[in-house]
């Protein structure tokens, strides 16, 4: 039961590491790169979708709202607003390489991905329904000619195709470049504890170094009254003194002041 627990964990492991944890897109360019471009292309459209939006709530230009449709693009509207405002934090962040920032924006994409992910299935559905009506209605009952009838058919189920095309083409492209941001923010959080973790080991060690004088005779290891002191890492003469590599004094060694324990449980 354990082993097959096991090996589901590590299949996921590796499909999340397969998806998620590389640093590159597209075999080879960087995800760094990856989150630049995705994130400008992003002002770029979303800030034009946005325009476009608020244009016609403030118009109604060649349309008329009802109430509920009205709400609908002020929503949309709002939400690409907020996505062209946080692509800038992804840009910004890409460049000089903030984690915050570019965590900012995957969170945000990924809310994004997910609305449009609802909306587009309910176009298909719309769309998908509306096709098989209108190949009905337009085609089956106005046109009594045989071969227009399949000629307009073929021409809704192929508006049908093309606009199913679209809506499952943008979902893949909003896909991967999720993937790609999330792939970066991962690299940044990956490289940030690594730098954490470097500090602290760095802090750590200088409490395991010694230096030895090698022109000072009286305060060498081979003398019975030597005391390793503490020494900072920037010394040029120093060796360490770990669990593994610690140097216990001579018998005849007498420490009346305790430093040899002091020194053996740092060690320790």
């Amino acid at each position: 039961m354990s082993t097959g627990k096991e090996r589901a964990r590590r299949v996921a492991h590796s499909t999340k590491e397969f998806f998620v944890g590389g640093r590159r897109f597209c075999c080879c360019i960087p995800t760094r790169i990856g989150v630049i471009i995705g994130s400008f292309l992003t002002f770029l459209v979303s800030g034009a979708l946005a325009i476009i939006l608020w244009f016609e709530v403030s118009t109604e230009h060649d349309m008329s709202f009802s109430s509920q449709e009205r709400t609908y693009v002020i929503l949309g509207g709002l939400l690409e607003t907020f996505l062209c405002l946080v692509s800038v934090l992804g840009f910004i962040g890409a460049i000089v390489r903030k984690q915050l920032f570019v965590s900012i924006f995957a969170y945000f994409l990924l809310v994004h991905f997910l609305l449009n992910l609802g909306f587009g299935i309910y176009l298909l559905v719309v769309v998908n329904h509306t096709a098989n009506v209108d190949v009905s209605v337009a085609c089956h009952k106005a046109i009594k000619d045989p071969g227009a009838q399949q000629d307009c058919s073929k021409l809704l189920n192929g508006f049908r195709g093309a606009l199913d095309g679209i809506i499952i083409f943008v979902l893949l492209i909003e896909l991967y470049g999720l993937l790609i941001v999330t792939r970066y923010m991962r690299q940044l959080r990956g490289e940030k504890r690594a730098a954490t973790f470097t500090k602290d080991e760095f802090r750590l060690n200088t409490h395991y170094y010694a230096r030895v004088e090698d022109n000072d005779a009286e305060d060498s290891p081979f003398d019975s009254t030597y005391h390793p002191r503490p020494l900072s890492y920037a010394s040029a003469t120093h060796f360490p003194v770990t669990p593994k590599g610690f140097i216990p004094p001579s018998p005849s060694f007498r420490d009346p002041q305790g430093k040899e324990e002091k020194y053996m449980s740092q060690a320790a």
